[in-house]
């Protein structure tokens, strides 16, 4: 607990089911690191690289995962509650049934058939590539599929994507 690893390199280290809480984790590189059911609360994590983390069933509510990397980092089941999520980076992470209020996912839309997400709470959309996988404003969010997919287009899949983002767009 409370322990300063920043800027340590832990790479492939098993965590799982490690005590955590209030971690110095700035800057550590956890490249496919096994933080299965590990205890995160309020560890700070900002500018972290957890790309293929595993991270199921972690607890990291309060931690600070601004301008982390998640990249198909494995967070199901996990606890994010008020966990600081500014320019982190969840592009194909899985996040199913992840704890958070305000969450909301829609699953397989758009031409990657990928998973877009709501956090409400901070107003903040992530979807793919849009924003370098930083994500933006629900606002900007439709600016940006009214310019890509636009109502009069003649490519064939356009009209579908667009139904696709316009619908979780209404749900959000």
């Amino acid at each position: 607990q409370y322990a300063d690893l920043s800027h340590a390199n832990l790479s492939h280290v098993d965590l799982r089911n490690a005590k955590l809480q209030g971690a110095n984790l700035r800057h550590a590189y956890l490249y496919k690191a096994q933080l299965q059911n590990a205890n995160l609360q309020g560890a700070d994590l900002y500018y972290a690289n957890l790309t293929r983390a595993m991270l199921q069933e972690s607890d990291l509510a309060n931690a600070d995962l601004s301008y982390a990397d998640l990249w198909q980092a494995d967070l199901s089941k996990a606890n994010l509650q008020n966990t600081k999520l500014l320019k982190t980076v969840l592009g194909d992470a899985n996040v199913r049934h992840v704890r958070r209020q305000w969450l909301i996912t829609a699953d397989l839309i758009g031409s990657r058939k990928a998973e877009t997400l709501y956090f409400a709470d901070t107003d903040t959309v992530l979807c793919g590539c849009w924003h370098s996988y930083e994500g933006g404003t629900l606002d900007e969010f439709i600016t940006k599929i009214d310019e890509v997919y636009p109502a009069d287009d003649e490519d064939e899949l356009y009209p579908q994507y667009r139904i696709e983002y316009r619908s979780a767009i209404k749900m959000f």
